[in-house]
């Protein structure tokens, strides 16, 4: 097994984990939330954005951005060819897709949430809170789900590529 195999499975195993996740969180997790009352659904919300800060979840996501361009660039050392662009492909989805959506996006809405002080608010703040936050971060949500899925097909064609 070469170094550039490594690569290749350990980028389409964290693809395919990131990929999974936002999957998982869009079909289960917020359905799941949009079911609770203002108060609750703040209140986990804000639990959930502090709970997947967890050193797993950094080593998958932060996995995706490191090793999808060195894999890129593996491929680059032997010549410009399908697979190259397959991963090239998938490196810049997952950049635009699921980071910068996540840095400018879902992070600054997670954190909007977690400043709103649950002890010290008003109930009709909750509705206004929730309003401000739950569509848009879905929406990004979904974004970074279909990017994520895009990039993990792209690198699993590109692994199975001769």
């Amino acid at each position: 097994m070469t170094i550039q195999n490594i690569v290749m499975l350990l980028t389409g195993m964290t693809s395919a984990l990131m990929a999974g996740l936002f999957f998982f969180w869009s079909i289960t997790i917020m359905p799941g939330m949009q079911k609770l009352n203002d108060l609750h659904y703040v209140e986990a919300m804000q639990n959930f954005n502090r709970e997947i800060l967890h050193p797993a979840f950094y080593i998958i996501f932060i996995g995706s951005v490191i090793l999808l361009p060195v894999a890129t660039y593996l491929e680059w050392r032997h010549g410009v060819s399908e697979k190259f662009w397959l991963l090239l492909s998938a490196t810049l989805i997952y950049l635009g897709g699921v980071i910068l959506v996540t840095a400018l996006g879902n992070v600054p809405l997670n954190n909007e949430l977690e400043i709103f002080n649950i002890k010290k608010s008003a109930p009709e703040a909750f509705k206004a809170v929730r309003e401000n936050f739950e569509s848009a971060w879905n929406r990004l949500n979904w974004i970074r789900t279909f990017s994520s899925f895009a990039s993990l097909i792209l690198v699993l064609i590109a692994i199975v590529k001769k």
